[in-house]
């Protein structure tokens, strides 16, 4: 890309990206891409960067890409941003936008312990995290962090269905990188809360 399809402003990318949360609230999926050329359009069979050139994002199917080059611009933007917001509503959603390019960002994740009131949507924000960070420590850390209160403070109802998930969740993350010391501690660290005794001897079988 020449210099003048970089002429962006960080607040430009950033209000884009928000605008992408809010036509689609579903985005299962993130991803860089850093070759535009080889994208190909599905419905149209055409080259994006052929007919788009001033792509910053791309979302298809709940699936929402980054155009790599604006990364560090929109970044150094959210940085600032942090810096000088005070407004709870509008940090979830800068902490949000920090994670989903940086997911090992310490201060964005304490900043939301502090600020986040629906936990469960938290675990769906993670799940969304891993999609592209699935070794990030400090993301499997704030995870663990939103399970203790919704088992141990909360004591919620439906423990099994959240158990199963955390187990597709740490299965999936394997499958990205299969010596994911992270997804495989965690595994073992949710077999304490598993009550069925036939459901636990098949999970320790798995770690095996």
């Amino acid at each position: 890309m020449d210099k003048h399809s970089l002429d962006i402003s960080g607040k430009e990318l950033y209000d884009e990206l928000n605008g992408y949360f809010s036509i689609d609230p579903f985005i299962n999926e993130i991803g860089f891409i850093y070759n535009l050329s080889v994208f190909q359009h599905s419905k149209e069979g055409k080259n994006y960067q052929d007919t788009h050139q001033d792509l910053h994002f791309i979302l298809e199917q709940h699936k929402l890409g980054f155009i790599a080059v604006y990364i560090p611009i929109l970044y150094t933007y959210l940085q600032h941003l942090l810096k000088k917001t005070s407004n709870e509503e509008e940090l979830l959603i800068i902490t949000r936008n920090i994670l989903l390019i940086n997911a090992d960002h310490y201060t964005a994740w304490n900043i939301r312990k502090k600020l986040i009131k629906q936990y469960k949507k938290e675990l769906i924000f993670l799940d969304l995290i891993f999609t592209k960070h699935p070794k990030s420590g400090e993301a499997w850390a704030h995870r663990k962090y939103i399970l203790k209160y919704l088992f141990n403070v909360k004591n919620i109802n439906n423990k099994q269905d959240v158990i199963l998930h955390e187990m597709d969740i740490c299965h999936l993350a394997a499958l990205h990188y299969s010596k994911n010391y992270y997804a495989w501690t965690h595994r073992q660290w949710m077999l304490q809360y598993i009550k069925n005794m036939n459901f636990l001897l098949i999970q320790l079988n798995a770690l095996k």
